[in-house]
């Protein structure tokens, strides 16, 4: 079986989701579709970030919030 090591990258770059101190940046996904919750979760994950929690509307968002501060650097919100 071939593993990742057996295929040349051709986009050599550090992963967004690292500070400059080499620790993950922490998210907070709030959105009301699961769907979307899981992309974004896989999208971020994959660049590094650290998803701390995903909340399905806004007061839960609010008490994840209160719950994972100050350990979230970053929310992302649905638009409605």
């Amino acid at each position: 079986m071939k593993t990742k090591m057996d295929f040349p990258s051709i986009n050599q770059r550090d992963p967004d989701g690292i500070g400059p101190d080499g620790k993950a940046y922490r998210v907070l996904i709030v959105d009301d579709s699961m769907f979307v919750k899981k992309q974004l979760g896989q999208i971020l994950s994959s660049e590094g970030f650290e998803v701390v929690a995903t909340a399905g509307n806004g007061e839960e968002a609010i008490q994840l919030y209160k719950e994972h501060h100050p350990a979230v650097d970053i929310v992302t919100m649905d638009i409605t």
